[in-house]
């Protein structure tokens, strides 16, 4: 059989018969985090603070009434989708065994971009993803150029024991992303009370009673903190935030639109029967050990 490249393989008729990648049901959560949980062969341990984006200021944000304790206000993103901050965040389309399928991503590195780490290795649809893709600056089936992945890793917590606390996962592409679409900025081990109200963002294709998602738009569900479902504790844990963007938006970013909308969690999943919280894993310890095997590994940050 003839090796056919990503670029070949995700050809307009497979783009546009990807499903959305459904949001994985988390379980109840435990008591507390195990040590034995974070087992993350390969990475370093280390610690990060800030980095700030060097593109243009994002946009003004419109003024918007406090909401409500883990409330949220869900809108189409618009024409803003390829100006930055908006432009940094993409849809991802992936193989699995069990087919063909889509999510979002968000530029992180000169030639890097993060995800949810069921985005790219999932046993409910097989196990790993083959012949990733990145459409930048994605609406109606159009985008300005789609970027091939070259070396991906998720944490060792997620591929062996699908932990939530470690859904994320890095891509290096084989070529530079950033100077088309720019990158985010992120705040990893930061205390989440003090953040908010988080701007979820991606590609929902499922749709929903007055929101007619169907993967070709981008949207944002603004929403407050709502809970920890896991303590966070050793810089593992859960946070959770109003939202109900749906299937297709999982690894899409959570913005602190406050703090020039700076990455501070993504769309993982969330608990049976509640279609109205979004569930991150923390950006701490696992976020900054994935950044660091990113550099070791040729992702320029």
């Amino acid at each position: 059989m003839v090796a056919v490249s990503a670029e070949d393989y995700w050809t307009p008729e497979r783009m546009r018969g990807a499903q959305p990648i459904f949001l994985p049901i988390l379980p109840v959560p435990a008591e507390e985090v195990s040590d034995s949980s974070r087992a993350l062969a390969a990475f370093r341990e280390g610690t990060r603070g800030v980095m700030l984006e060097s593109a243009p200021e994002p946009p003004d944000q419109p003024e918007q009434e406090p909401l409500a304790f883990g409330a949220f206000e869900t809108t189409q993103v618009g024409d803003q989708f390829s100006v930055f901050p908006y432009s940094a965040i993409g849809k991802l389309f992936m193989h699995f065994p069990a087919g063909d399928f889509v999510g979002s991503a968000w530029v992180i590195g000169q030639n890097a971009f993060f995800t949810a780490g069921h985005c790219l290795f999932f046993p409910d649809l097989g196990g790993a993803a083959s012949t990733v893709i990145f459409a930048g600056r994605y609406r109606q089936g159009q985008f300005i150029k789609k970027w091939t992945v070259a070396n991906k890793a998720v944490p060792n917590a997620w591929k062996l024991g699908k932990d939530f606390t470690a859904d994320m996962g890095v891509c290096i592409l084989s070529e530079p992303i950033r100077p088309l679409l720019g990158k985010l900025g992120f705040r990893a081990n930061a205390s989440p009370f003090s953040q908010g109200p988080y701007t979820e963002v991606g590609y929902p294709a499922e749709a929903l009673p007055n929101f007619p998602f169907d993967g070709e738009q981008m949207w944002q569900s603004v929403g407050e903190f709502a809970s920890t479902p896991t303590p966070i504790a050793n810089g593992v844990g859960i946070i959770m935030a109003g939202g109900n963007l749906s299937g297709g938006c999982s690894g899409g970013p959570w913005c602190d639109a406050q703090d020039q909308f700076r990455a501070v969690g993504l769309n993982s999943g969330r608990f049976v029967g509640d279609t109205n919280h979004m569930n991150s894993p923390y950006f701490g310890d696992r976020f900054v050990e994935l950044l660091d095997w990113m550099q070791e590994n040729g992702g320029d940050s």
